[in-house]
């Protein structure tokens, strides 16, 4: 989404005016409760044709009045024309009874079809069906530094072996930047960042096979910690792994914040939030606060405003907040903050790379986050005959990413331990 659209379908949206006997239903549906709770509520039913198919209705009623994608995807799709594809299916099946699994699957998969969203999903006693579909880093493990006229392998395989010439136009739209200890010069990972699985890439005739970039695959021992914060003599490290906190708040923000006060006069701090799938941004703010004395999120959002949510309103509005430009001149952090990502940061955790560009001087190394954030601040929903979980969100944070494919690192790593690798890099550069 761009900011022309976002204008256009938020910033001009004209109310719509609820029904009454759907305003009924959605709060029967509707749980003013956070998802840990909602989805307790959450059975394992068989339930009649008749019923499932109310379910469906039931849930699209509540997608027009209460989904802040529903104007975005509705130019892609007829919300109607969606359902009846559902209910169509549904009879198809010639079945007099479906069972909650099955029917949150059929609703789910038609919806990805046409939507895109990583918090608007469909959860059951013991599965879940998202509608988020990401992009992912494709590589073939070959590094590439550039010359003035060509590349040049520096690391590479038996179809393209070290020291192989490659012309500039044989890699277009075929190259990831990254950081290596095997050249001062710019170098490139062969590779492409696709929505679509990416098995073979061709070059100049050469099949070459493709795997997941290494650093969506980083994991620690206990990677839903808190926190790990190692002061060395050149460099801080912070490792974040969960915002997802919500006893001792005011602690935790204190010692986010103290932990950005202790880096303040350090050349180079590492920020890795490799893995963090989001919770509360305001932790990642004090941090960037304490670091920076100067922390800000650039978002535009889009709220909506209705009865069923406590605001009094009959109708279903947006309110608009928009959001100054960053001003790194009212920071205060001279060094150089790297931030560590991957396809598992995702919700707060973006909001966490947001606020990062608050600093002077930042980098962005791993991989990309995981693009989950578009639409968010989900409110909670139970079908009421098949006890499916809904999690739909109520506002768009428009900061120019598209869902599922997030921030985009400047440097990609093809690494495991993307931090450990940039640590070396660093110290091999004189950097620490």
């Amino acid at each position: 989404m761009d900011s022309n659209t976002f204008k256009k379908i938020y910033g001009e949206y004209k109310s719509v005016e609820f029904k009454e006997e759907d305003i009924n239903i959605i709060k029967n549906i509707y749980k003013d409760m956070n998802f840990q709770d909602a989805t307790q509520l959450c059975e394992l039913v068989d339930l009649s044709l008749e019923d499932a198919i109310l379910d469906v209705e039931e849930l699209f009623i509540t997608l027009k009045y209460c989904y802040s994608g529903f104007e975005y995807f509705s130019q892609f799709v007829d919300f109607n024309d969606l359902k009846d594809n559902i209910i169509n299916e549904l009879k198809e099946l010639n079945e007099n009874t479906i069972n909650t699994n099955a029917l949150a699957k059929i609703i789910a998969k038609n919806i990805r079809r046409h939507v895109n969203d990583g918090h608007f999903g469909f959860e059951t006693k013991n599965q879940y069906f998202p509608t988020y579909k990401p992009y992912f880093a494709y590589v073939t493990g070959i590094i590439v530094e550039e010359n003035d006229n060509d590349y040049k392998v520096i690391k590479g395989n038996k179809k393209l072996p070290l020291g192989t010439i490659i012309s500039k136009s044989s890699l277009e739209d075929k190259l990831l930047p990254t950081i290596t200890t095997l050249s001062n010069k710019k170098c490139y990972l062969i590779g492409v960042y696709s929505n679509k699985k990416i098995e073979n890439i061709n070059i100049d005739n050469i099949e070459l096979k493709t795997r997941l970039l290494n650093a969506d695959k980083y994991e620690e021992n206990n990677p839903d910690y808190i926190y790990k914060f190692t002061e060395h003599r050149t460099y801080n490290l912070l490792q974040s792994k969960k915002y997802a906190i919500y006893e001792n708040t005011k602690e935790y923000l204190k010692t986010f914040n103290e932990l950005g006060v202790k880096s303040k006069n350090k050349n180079v701090v590492i920020f890795d939030i490799a893995g963090n799938r989001g919770g509360w941004s305001a932790y990642p703010e004090e941090f960037i606060k304490g670091l920076n004395d100067y922390s800000h999120w650039k978002t535009d959002i889009a709220i909506i405003q209705n009865d069923i949510f406590g605001n009094e309103k009959n109708k279903k509005e947006y309110e608009l907040l928009y959001a100054d430009d960053y001003d790194t001149s009212k920071g205060t952090f001279d060094g150089t903050l790297y931030v560590v990502t991957n396809k598992m940061t995702a919700s707060s955790g973006e909001a966490a790379i947001a606020h990062a560009y608050s600093c002077k001087n930042v980098v962005f190394v791993g991989s990309a986050s995981a693009g989950v954030g578009l639409f968010g601040d989900i409110k909670s929903y139970l079908l009421p005959r098949s006890k499916i979980y809904a999690s739909i969100p109520f506002k768009v944070f428009f900061e120019g990413k598209e869902e599922g494919k997030g921030f985009l690192p400047d440097y990609w790593l093809d690494s495991k331990n993307p931090t450990k690798y940039l640590e070396n890099w660093l110290k091999h550069n004189n950097k620490i």
